[in-house]
């Protein structure tokens, strides 16, 4: 039987990296037994702490 997840994520963001920055993703979660995905998360998640959603959109367009 599958796992019960108590927060289910059924979004899929996805973005394309290279070979580089992939092994160095893997490097970092892999240095705090995180997979690539919680740690991702975890790097939005500071990310979003840290920019006010207004400046965001000046800076990216």
């Amino acid at each position: 039987m599958g796992k019960y997840k108590d927060t289910p994520r059924y979004n899929v963001i996805s973005m394309r990296v290279s070979d580089d920055e992939r092994k160095e993703l893997h490097n970092i979660a892999s240095q705090y037994s995180l997979s690539i995905s919680d740690m991702m998360r975890q790097a939005m998640d500071v990310y979003t702490r840290y920019h006010e959603p207004e400046s965001v959109g000046r800076r990216l367009g």
